[in-house]
């Protein structure tokens, strides 16, 4: 004859909803509204793909400027400041960083510091961004990170 109090296993399953699911603690409810936030703010700075948690640069890091310095090709020797402000490198004359390479689209990438992050987003270029030979939509870079465009090799430094 069956028993009619619950199992072990029972007791220690989660509470339920009465539609079944799951009832979220305050902490996954707190990470799932961070979440649901850092993913609003991705899209209108017009990164996409799935949520990354930000690694935010250190208190040293943050007192050092950030740069993005070209190691070869026609802007050997050159760097810009990474910044909130996108760094834009392609062949247009309106670009930060101007490529004259028929290799580099008018508006090529982009890099920008956000959250505490430096991003590099392609921009819909024909012959495609690089970081550290792996083509690229969009990424977070990190010191020594070799980003190509075109003719150019560009390395990060924090």
């Amino acid at each position: 004859m069956a028993s009619s109090t619950p199992s072990t296993d029972q007791k220690d399953a989660p509470e339920t909803e009465p539609a079944g699911r799951a009832v979220e603690t305050p902490a996954e409810d707190l990470g799932n509204m961070l979440a649901d936030e850092a993913e609003q703010v991705e899209r209108e700075l017009g990164f996409s793909g799935t949520f990354r948690p930000p690694k935010t640069l250190s208190t040293a890091q943050r007192g050092q400027e950030l740069s993005l310095s070209c190691m070869s090709g026609p802007l050997r020797d050159q760097s810009w400041p990474i910044s909130e402000t996108p760094l834009i490198i392609g062949r247009d004359d309106s670009c930060h960083v101007r490529v004259d390479s028929d290799e580099v689209s008018r508006r090529h990438a982009s890099v920008v510091l956000c959250q505490g992050n430096i991003w590099v987003k392609d921009l819909g270029s024909r012959n495609g961004t690089f970081v550290n030979k792996h083509r690229t939509k969009e990424r977070i870079l990190t010191a020594g990170d070799q980003l190509r465009i075109g003719p150019c090799v560009f390395v990060v430094h924090l």
